[in-house]
């Protein structure tokens, strides 16, 4: 009966082990690194479009090689919505708030949402490029 019982215990431990391993937050995926955006509103984006967010809190944006960023914009992630800081604080390009549909390690889907011009919000989806 020992032997049994000893087998059962062993094998709730592998199954319990393969349900973390399975459940593991390295299969979401972070924000820290750079996208380019890819489609807007389920077309494809026709210009380069790319967004770095870095671990202290900073967004650069850049699009088809003009560098629309000093380094002074801002973003927090806080209940899958990233909120932007623009400096100056009128130069809102893509949206005050982004809420996360979708992260992996590869791809994010977010909605674009403009708090003054809700009629500009649109879904956009991003490619990791580094």
């Amino acid at each position: 009966m020992k032997k049994i019982s000893f087998w059962i215990t062993v094998i709730g431990l592998m199954v319990m082990t393969a349900g973390f391993v399975s459940c593991s937050k390295d299969d979401e995926g972070s924000l820290i690194g750079t996208w380019r955006t890819v489609e807007v509103n389920g077309e494809k984006y026709g210009e380069e479009a790319d967004f770095e967010f870095t671990k202290d809190g900073k967004f650069l944006y850049e699009e088809d090689g003009n560098n629309f960023s000093d380094g002074s914009d801002t973003y927090t992630l806080k209940d899958n919505v990233i909120y932007f800081t623009y400096v100056p604080a009128d130069e809102i390009i893509w949206g005050d708030q982004w809420k996360i549909v979708s992260l992996t390690k590869k791809n994010v889907v977010a909605d674009v949402i403009f708090i003054k011009n809700p009629s500009d919000n649109v879904r956009v989806k991003l490619e990791r490029i580094k």
